[in-house]
């Protein structure tokens, strides 16, 4: 049950009526969990509890304890319901509001049924009602309950789950079907004084009597009690379903020339902009490729609600790599492009990674095969594979290794390195420092073979190559500083 701080149980109340715009009340009404406290899509002030009310009204029970005749409840007629007619906007009834002035319960498992009826059709003119047709909803309700609410003073929700969708026309009716026992007996509050000029002569009260009193079917006060403009104190929650809408992932960053699968929920229709990097511009899902950091627009069920997505776009590396001159049987590989630093390496031979440590900027090929190399960004993981380059390992058709030798003592070296040369040629040689990337650190030219040559540099701890050539013959040592 639902507990009302009522500032209206006076005489000046409110009232629905079935023809006139709305008019705001004051009204301090707890939040219900059922109401959707939770949801996320349908929230409580997308609804209006007080849809179609007027001012001016005095609500009463009428009711005579010696006959026990009860207007709108339970009586010697048998009645079997009570409804009020009622034409408003909005998309559902989610439930509904009912001051009852009497509740009496017989126990605590009896119970009557609260319904939503469409109207018959025969209210056409906005003006006189027309009687309930079919059920749209029913919600089973104890007498007990009803009795604790009275004994409060407080009104009876009633929530209707699914909550009923309001037929194109807008007009239901809303009221009761009593169930019968003795002890079990409920009156609501109705109206009889309706000085409003909005709702004056309006009639929207009807009821339904046992068969065995004539005339049966469906009446209206006006007919049956002679009060003309007499209504109930029925309130519906009629709320505006209003979408909200959530995309994901929400901050989306991308790289460079890829793509992100960005989807929408929350609405029924949706339409996408700008349409730059976009592969369709409307639906729940798309995919986006832009060439910028981009922010793009949802909108949902055309218009009803709005978000937005920015889709950064993160650079992405440069990779390629250059292939070097025979180095004995081998040559180097070195990859070229930006960034320089914060980039990690794998090195592949005919499509297929190579192990043992191939992570480096360079790679000393060894085996004839098309090579390719990754290049990462650690902090942003965005990556690139260069282009494949076929690479021929046959540097050992121009060198004569009787004709010419260098090697290098001591290797590992922890200061100095000693590059002992032996030649059929007196040609001078040339020596080059190269480092682990490819750079020539120190080139000497001139070099006397039939002589020790001494490398004594400031090198910091590592690996470096020593390339010794001659004419159209080189060697390639591979040094170590510790």
């Amino acid at each position: 049950m639902l507990i009302v701080l009522v500032s209206l149980m006076g005489i000046n109340a409110f009232a629905q009526t079935a023809r006139t715009a709305p008019l705001k009340a004051t009204l301090q009404l707890a939040k219900p969990a059922e109401m959707g406290a939770s949801s996320s899509k349908l929230l409580i002030q997308d609804c209006d509890t007080f849809a179609n009310l007027c001012a001016s009204d005095t609500f009463a029970v009428i009711y005579t304890y010696g006959t026990g005749l009860y207007v709108s409840g339970q009586n010697s007629f048998g009645d079997i319901s009570k409804a009020d007619i009622f034409q408003t906007g909005g998309t559902t009834i989610k439930g509904v509001l009912i001051w009852f002035g009497v509740g009496k319960a017989a126990n605590t498992i009896d119970k009557f049924n609260v319904r939503v009826w469409e109207n018959d059709g025969t209210f056409n003119d906005g003006v006189t009602p027309g009687a309930p047709g079919s059920i749209l909803s029913s919600k089973l309700v104890k007498y007990s309950d009803v009795a604790a609410d009275v004994l409060a003073g407080a009104l009876t929700y009633v929530q209707f789950s699914p909550a009923v969708p309001i037929l194109n026309d807008g007009i239901y009716y809303i009221g009761v079907d009593f169930g019968y026992k003795n002890g079990d007996t409920i009156a609501v509050r109705t109206t009889l004084d309706r000085t409003g000029t909005e709702c004056e002569g309006i009639v929207t009260a009807v009821e339904q009597w046992s068969p065995s009193y004539p005339p049966g079917g469906w009446i209206d006060y006006n007919s049956s009690w002679g009060f003309n403009g007499i209504s109930h104190f029925i309130l519906p929650i009629t709320c505006q379903e209003v979408c909200e809408l959530n995309i994901t992932p929400g901050s989306p960053d991308i790289c460079k020339n890829k793509s992100k699968v960005l989807t929408a929920t929350g609405a029924t229709t949706y339409t996408w902009a700008p349409a730059a990097g976009l592969d369709v511009t409307t639906g729940a899902v798309v995919t986006a490729e832009p060439t910028a950091t981009t922010t793009y627009t949802v909108t949902g069920d055309g218009g009803a609600c709005v978000d937005f997505v920015t889709v950064t776009v993160l650079d992405a590396p440069t990779s390629n790599f250059t292939v070097g001159n025979c180095i004995s049987s081998s040559r180097l590989l070195t990859r070229t492009g930006t960034p320089t630093s914060g980039v990690t390496f794998k090195w592949f031979r005919n499509g297929v990674k190579i192990t043992g440590g191939a992570t480096n900027s360079t790679y000393l090929a060894t085996i004839s095969g098309a090579y390719k190399v990754q290049t990462k960004i650690t902090a942003t993981g965005c990556k690139k594979v260069s282009g494949e380059k076929n690479v021929t390992i046959d540097c050992k058709a121009g060198i004569s290794g009787s004709a010419f030798t260098a090697e290098a003592y001591p290797n590992p070296f922890n200061q100095s390195v000693t590059i002992n040369m032996a030649s059929g040629s007196t040609e001078l040689a040339n020596v080059r420092l190269i480092d682990l990337s490819g750079r020539t650190l120190h080139e000497y030219v001139g070099v006397d073979t039939s002589a020790p040559f001494e490398i004594n540099e400031n090198l910091a701890p590592g690996v470096y190559f020593v390339r010794v050539s001659q004419g159209n013959t080189e060697k390639m040592i591979k040094v170590v500083k510790e």
